[in-house]
């Protein structure tokens, strides 16, 4: 077994390039703005970044790589250091900070100042992927690209040893929710979004804002400040987010800003009371101030004695997450802007347990609530369970299992209620389980059964119709159960029975 201590990187993306470097030399990650324009012989220099009373230059790596022209819309800047010398790099995105043996290193050698600057390639095994690993010194010594002197020289991480320390101090990315300062092991982030652009869908509800794209896919976006109990954020002042990784899928946590990336020993994290927070469960306890740089406080700009420490696996853990995870949309960008090549149903589709699994447009679905097993107020032989009020307004539940002639599920917080809207009116129907959010391309009809013009309730939900959903590769064929029909069927089987009485 190897002895040799983990070396550290700090991950992004870059036209489609999966890059790194070494951790002692990423500064902090500031979010994309206008840069000012300062004389350089290289088409590489983009400009200069204002930090802080400094002008940093700015490179564009893929203009050195030949990479095609340059994007319209960048993610973020990422301000590295070498041997008192300062300039930062234009990014897509960071992908959060990974750990490897140097003997997994893959040395890569190059004859002129540009190939120099691939030091290595290393399989990244918390993203199932290949990373070119950057030379730092030779990014500085680039043909035509300056650099500037370190004006925060303090800040600078002594030597090599950061790479090679063996001691017990944890990668801290640095974050503000709404006034709070907060910290998170940064080995936990999967990356982060410098400007999430929100959206509006069926998730939306409870700490769930709606979704935003994150390498090519929509996935559920929280709201963290609520989701740790400490009120709802407000999104008018701006935000940004970070992507946690789950065992069921991705979602992206918003927050204000990530102020920076630091190391802080693990003895230096101070117990904070179970009844001083909310959520408790959720944090890990606090880092002192008095255990990171004094830069980091004076840019906050308040009085701040500590960072709230945020628990990786509390997070991974919530109820919330686990079930917004599951639904991440397997839909890629590419798949909402080209569409289908068999477009007969191209469309996203809503699965969920139902005996086997079942599939629903998702445009059918309002609103997703979770269950509340208090509602069920009426005879358990009916398919009607209760009312559940949700922001003023009633919404009868109803057993989607019951209605399709099946057995009651247990229940457990993985039932959901879907909410269909037909004129105004709310109908819920509970389900025993999310399942996800998957493209369609193709839905045959079973040969008809029984008499026609049959009850329209039972039409819509006697599974005569499929769907075939899922990527290429890993597509089924389910039930498809049209709970708009199903709603209205309801609705007006409820108004006939008002005027018969």
């Amino acid at each position: 077994m190897s002895h040799e201590p983990l070396r550290h990187y700090g991950g992004f993306e870059l036209a489609g390039m999966s890059m790194a470097l070494p951790l002692t030399s990423l500064r902090e990650v500031h979010p994309w703005c206008e840069l000012v324009e300062i004389p350089s012989p290289s088409a590489a220099v983009m400009g200069a970044l204002s930090l802080r009373g400094t002008l940093v230059p700015v490179v564009n790596l893929s203009t050195v790589l030949s990479r095609g022209p340059q994007i319209q819309r960048w993610g973020c800047l990422i301000v590295m250091v070498h041997e008192g010398q300062i300039m930062a790099l234009a990014a897509d995105a960071v992908t959060g900070v990974f750990s490897c043996e140097p003997s997994t290193l893959h040395p890569m050698r190059g004859q002129d100042p540009v190939a120099s600057i691939l030091a290595a390639n290393v399989y990244r095994s918390d993203q199932d992927r290949e990373v070119c690993l950057l030379s730092v010194a030779s990014v500085f010594s680039l043909p035509g690209v300056v650099s500037v002197v370190d004006p925060e020289p303090q800040r600078q991480q002594v030597g090599e040893g950061l790479l090679e320390r063996s001691d017990d101090s944890h990668p801290l990315m640095l974050l503000r929710c709404g006034r709070v300062p907060m910290a998170i092991d940064a080995m936990a982030v999967a990356g982060t979004i410098p400007a999430p652009a929100l959206r509006p869908s069926a998730l939306a509800q409870g700490h769930c804002l709606g979704v935003v794209s994150h390498a090519g896919r929509d996935i559920p976006a929280v709201d963290l400040q609520s989701l740790c109990g400490l009120g709802a954020m407000d999104v008018s002042a701006g935000m940004q987010a970070f992507v946690l990784t789950l065992d069921e899928g991705e979602v992206a946590l918003l927050m204000g800003e990530v102020l920076d990336v630091v190391r802080a020993p693990a003895e230096s994290a101070l117990h904070v009371p179970a009844y001083a927070l909310p959520a408790r469960d959720l944090f890990e306890g606090a880092v002192p101030t008095s255990a990171l740089s004094e830069d980091v406080v004076k840019r906050l700009g308040m009085q701040v004695s500590q960072f709230l420490w945020l628990s990786a696996q509390g997070l991974r853990q919530h109820p919330a997450l686990i079930s917004l995870a599951s639904m991440s949309d397997g839909q890629t960008s590419s798949d909402h802007a080209h569409g289908f090549k068999s477009a007969s149903l191209a469309q996203s589709m809503l699965t969920y347990a139902l005996g086997g699994d079942a599939a629903t447009p998702l445009e059918q679905v309002s609103e997703i609530l979770p269950y509340d097993p208090g509602l069920c107020v009426f005879a358990q032989q009916g398919a009607l369970l209760g009312i559940l009020v949700n922001r003023g307004r009633s919404i009868p539940v109803m057993c989607l299992s019951r209605l399709t002639g099946l057995a009651s599920p247990e229940v457990s917080p993985a039932v959901s209620v879907l909410v269909v809207v037909h004129e105004g009116q709310h109908v819920g129907f509970a389900v025993p389980a999310l399942r996800s959010i998957e493209p369609s391309d193709w839905s045959p009809e079973l040969p008809a059964m029984g008499q026609p013009g049959g009850d329209p309730l039972a039409q819509a939900l006697s599974g005569r119709r499929l769907v075939q959903v899922g990527v290429p590769g890993q597509q089924r064929m389910l039930p498809l159960l049209d709970l708009q029909q199903a709603a209205r069927s309801l609705i007006e089987q409820g108004q006939r029975e008002a005027v018969a009485a």
